[in-house]
């Protein structure tokens, strides 16, 4: 008589968990640079200038804090 070969653990849980996780941070980035953006060009319609300097401000300051957000959830375990 053959043993039933024990259930291997699967790894889809894993595997979803990490996609949830990495496809949030994802959005969470698009979300905070474009709502970045949108508030610049906003400020550039009211205040206007040579340069959009209030878009590209506030579109660096958008970057920032979305790869601050990032890497603190990366760290956090």
């Amino acid at each position: 008589m053959t043993e039933p070969m024990p259930e291997q653990p699967q790894e889809t849980p894993k595997r979803s968990n990490a996609f949830l996780k990495y496809t949030s941070m994802t959005t969470q980035m698009g979300l905070t640079i474009g709502l970045a953006v949108w508030a610049g060009i906003k400020l550039d319609q009211k205040f206007p200038n040579n340069y959009h300097a209030w878009t590209l401000t506030l579109a660096m300051i958008g970057v920032g804090v979305a790869m601050y957000m990032v890497i603190k959830d990366l760290l956090k375990k």
